[in-house]
């Protein structure tokens, strides 16, 4: 399944459990994850979705590790299992 499927697949099943599912875009910064998930908890969940095959770039992997030091949720997913798997946690 590629990407962009999962994503769209991610971000119906979001809305679906009463979260936002925001497409993150930094300006001046590369590598940040592709979703912010604003639960309807009030809680913030950065997620990086990527195909069973797929491989951080190293702007992602210092993303998330800067995202990391300042406390912030981030879950890195590997194909459509595992990106629907974050559903439980919403």
């Amino acid at each position: 399944m590629l990407e962009k499927a999962i994503e769209a697949k991610f971000v119906k099943e979001c809305k679906k459990h009463g979260a936002m599912c925001l497409k993150q875009n930094v300006v001046g910064r590369r590598g940040y994850p592709d979703r912010l998930v604003l639960t309807k908890n009030g809680e913030y969940i950065w997620v990086e979705l990527k195909t069973d095959k797929g491989v951080l770039s190293e702007a992602q992997k210092n993303a998330i590790e800067e995202l990391r030091k300042h406390k912030a949720v981030v879950h890195i997913t590997y194909g459509y299992i595992e990106a629907m798997a974050i559903l439980d946690l919403l």
